[in-house]
């Protein structure tokens, strides 16, 4: 891949649980790429939300060591970790007027536009197709 991309939550959650094989393995390739790929990009606000979910929603045998390891090798990846201003919360305020998009995605589409990313890789197409300019991809759709 050559352009810029970001890889949203739900990618990373599904690389690490196991209820859905497929997804899962499909996430993990997606995940493992990502980490070998200059154009790979992460939020800040996903490395937050899979904390949370994988600790309060999944409830996995993931002990806080692992998951905190897990979070540092996000972090350690050639990809860049992006983060968010005032002004990104200002903007995701506009784009939540405009799109009826929620708040925490419009919080991460107005992220990728501060940062010239128009490619996003999630399962959750119908929220961030309403942002303009923004190509979604779902690695589950064949």
């Amino acid at each position: 891949m050559t352009e810029k991309y970001l890889v949203d939550t739900n990618i990373i959650v599904y690389a690490f649980v196991y209820d859905d094989p497929k997804k899962q393995e499909i996430s993990y390739k997606l995940l493992l790429n990502a980490f070998n790929d200059v154009n790979a990009n992460f939020s800040i606000q996903n490395i937050a939300e899979f904390a949370n979910v994988m600790q309060n929603k999944f409830k996995l045998d993931l002990n806080s060591d692992h998951l905190r390891s897990i979070v540092y090798d996000l972090r350690g990846t050639n990809s860049n970790i992006l983060y968010y201003s005032f002004d990104t919360i200002t903007g995701a305020i506009n784009i939540c007027t405009e799109s009826e998009l929620h708040f925490f995605d419009a919080l991460l589409a107005q992220t990728m536009i501060e940062n010239g990313i128009t490619t996003i890789y999630t399962e959750n197409e119908s929220d961030f197709k309403k942002v303009k300019g923004l190509k979604v991809i779902n690695p589950f759709k064949k």
